[in-house]
């Protein structure tokens, strides 16, 4: 998908993972640390429980065989060839519980377009430029399709992606859909769809704000290599999203931040409880990441202002800007 320049060095497929988990990018490509099991013991034994990744991993791999026009049946049965399936009847409850939701994604997912794909180039500070290919579109749409709830990740994704198009190829009002399963909670919605609007209503100022916004970006990412910051992907969403809706974002921050009887949240990732020490309430972990410092660049005259804040606004402002979601 991406490769950029700078003396050999790969700016945008970190960024992409520092987008996804600020905390566990730091670890991995700064100390090469990874807290992530690699292999499975017994991984040649014939699979009868499968956790949540594992469901996730061929229910998304049907999703996309589907929009590609392959049958129901085809898919299941290319899955139980690949033998990541329980045996015989064993299989058939995953199925039934992969299939249940997919209706709904595949219908919303299909389009009469094209699937296409372009070239992008974004000089960046530093002697850097950001090459690459962003792959999915449909017409002027990047269009993404996933088996997840629609989360925090994906759509900043689909953000980054949208900047590199629009700071390349400003003649065109790119927008970027994605589609994942209902976000909230309840039975009322089945899928939510995250659609980022054109960037400006001509290829000037879209060019402009797309190099802008993806300034922010590097450099948040810049800062993010130099030390694990207080930012965490889906909290900081919902802290951001809460105080631009004028609601109270420490309510809102702190259910996705803390976890709830077998439900984990991000106070129970791995890189966060190393980094962290434990597993802190959201309010000991604000207040652990301190108040605004002399090397948070544009803190200005917000000393009181927590860190976290600061660095939730910085990721999500941008895109929030622009965005809609809509629940059906």
């Amino acid at each position: 998908m991406w490769s950029t320049t700078r003396c050999g060095c790969r700016v945008a497929g970190h960024v992409e993972r520092f987008l996804r988990h600020p905390v566990r990018a730091f670890l991995r490509q700064r100390l090469n640390v990874s807290l992530r099991e690699k292999t499975r013991d017994f991984e040649d034994a014939i699979p009868i429980d499968l956790d949540a990744l594992e469901q996730w991993q061929i229910a998304d791999r049907v999703l996309q065989a589907r929009l590609a026009g392959a049958s129901q049946d085809a898919c299941e049965a290319a899955e139980l060839a690949r033998g990541d399936l329980p045996p015989g009847d064993l299989a058939d409850p995953v199925l039934q519980k992969i299939a249940d939701p997919l209706e709904d994604l595949v219908q919303a997912g299909q389009s009469p377009l094209e699937t296409t794909s372009l070239d992008v180039y974004v000089p960046l500070d530093g002697d850097r430029s950001l090459v690459g290919t962003v792959a999915g579109l449909r017409g002027d749409a990047v269009h993404t399709v996933t088996y997840s709830k629609l989360g925090a990740a994906p759509r900043l994704i689909a953000w980054l992606r949208l900047l590199a198009l629009s700071a390349t190829w400003p003649d065109r009002a790119f927008e970027a859909l994605t589609i994942g399963r209902f976000r909230g909670k309840g039975t009322g919605h089945s899928i939510s769809l995250a659609r980022i609007r054109p960037l400006g209503p001509d290829a000037a100022s879209r060019r402009a704000e797309a190099e802008v916004q993806m300034a922010a970006l590097v450099d948040l990412f810049d800062q993010g290599m130099l030390e694990p910051l207080p930012l965490y992907c889906k909290t900081s969403e919902a802290w951001a999203a809460a105080e631009a809706a004028g609601r109270d974002p420490a309510t809102e921050a702190a259910r996705e931040w803390e976890s709830e009887y077998s439900y984990p949240r991000e106070d129970d990732d791995a890189e966060h409880r190393l980094v962290l020490g434990d597993r802190l309430s959201f309010e000991a972990m604000v207040a652990q990441g301190g108040t605004c410092r002399d090397d948070d660049n544009g803190a200005g005259g917000a000393p009181d202002l927590s860190r976290f804040s600061l660095y939730a606004h910085r990721l999500w402002e941008g895109l929030l800007q622009y965005e809609e979601i809509v629940d059906r």
